[in-house]
């Protein structure tokens, strides 16, 4: 008797919490719609600035488009809003510090570096100037734990270059958290990000910025509500990653956690087919697995070797075990240009 009844109330308790989460996931997309609606008419997105560690800001962004995904009926609920960040000419960089961790940090971030050069005439006065391309995207996404009972929000470029992680409850998206959100999207002053932190904190978790440099992960200490500062964190697990295309072998791990693709130089897999965006899709290891981000005009198809086909547009899926990519068209189409690749655990 008591059993059965405790599992009716578990039961009860599930239900509840996945409505709750549905709910604040459709207030959160409402936002995005209405943003998206009157973007045109801000004028402060016209002037956007990126904060960045380690450099001077990107300055003089302008939005150029955005787009709101939404997948409320999937077993892991989510609405995300993704913006194009352009710039009149391609952003230059100066970098004072240890060049290698840098660059890790702008491809962890998805940029794409157009070029990259050594100015000064000794080691003490030498900087890098690091060239990016003109787009910079920027997302906003909330991903509902129905396991959990908590959303997870990830925050990419959108005040300061790089990623932030938080968890928030459902019952946590309340007026206040709306109003401070829409203030957010807008560049308007706001407590958005101290809003969440002290959510997060509530939940048992603080704050994480999970971008990955050459070697090691990133931590997140808060200064304020819009300054955001990076510290080292040892990163945490011996995954890693075999791609194969062509005659072109290549591997990633902790320590080498990102692989662009795309049709230029310099992704680390080229594939020259019209199909193909510049800048296509990039693996990139996060949170002890890897995960593959589309942002290309014709998408990215991913097989596993257990035969499952998904299909990516503007989107990113975590892969498991083995399979195939293909980027732009499907992987029977295009034999020639299909990625192989294989994760698996590092020798000790």
């Amino acid at each position: 008797m008591n059993d059965a009844t405790v599992f009716v109330r578990m039961e009860k308790n599930a239900v509840d919490s996945s409505v709750s989460i549905i709910e604040a996931l459709t207030r959160i997309r409402d936002v995005f719609e209405d943003f998206c609606h009157r973007a045109s008419e801000i004028t402060a997105l016209e002037n956007v600035q990126l904060d960045v560690s380690g450099s001077d800001p990107l300055a003089q962004l302008r939005q150029a488009n955005c787009e709101i995904t939404t997948a409320l009926e999937a077993a892991e609920p989510s609405v995300r809003l993704g913006v194009a960040l352009m710039a009149d000419k391609p952003p230059v960089l100066v970098y004072r510090q240890e060049v290698s961790d840098f660059l890790s940090y702008l491809k962890g971030a998805g940029l794409t570096l157009r070029s990259s050069r050594k100015t000064g005439l000794n080691s003490s006065q030498q900087q890098t100037e690091v060239e990016l391309d003109s787009k910079i995207v920027a997302t906003l996404s909330f991903s509902g734990s129905k396991a959990e009972d908590v959303i997870h929000v990830r925050i990419s470029n959108y005040t300061s270059l790089g990623e932030v992680q938080f968890k928030v409850r459902s019952f946590q998206v309340d007026t206040r958290f709306l109003e401070q959100l829409h203030r957010y999207l807008g560049r308007s002053e706001n407590q958005l990000l101290k809003l969440i932190s002290q959510s997060s904190t509530e939940v048992g978790e603080s704050e994480e910025i999970t971008l990955q440099s050459e070697a090691a992960s990133l931590a997140l200490q808060e200064k304020t509500a819009d300054i955001l500062d990076f510290s080292a964190a040892p990163a945490a697990s011996n995954a890693t990653l075999e791609i194969s295309f062509r005659d072109v072998n290549l591997r990633f791990d902790a320590e080498h956690p990102v692989c662009h693709m795309g049709r230029k130089f310099p992704a680390d897999i080229l594939v020259r087919s019209k199909y193909v965006s510049r800048d296509h899709a990039t693996l990139v290891f996060e949170n002890g697995q890897f995960t593959l981000h589309d942002h290309s005009s014709n998408g990215t198809y991913v097989q596993l070797d257990r035969g499952i086909l998904d299909f990516l547009h503007n989107e990113a899926v975590i892969l498991h075990g083995g399979g195939l990519i293909s980027l732009g068209v499907a992987p029977e189409e295009d034999l020639e240009s299909i990625i192989r690749f294989d994760i698996g655990e590092a020798s000790e």
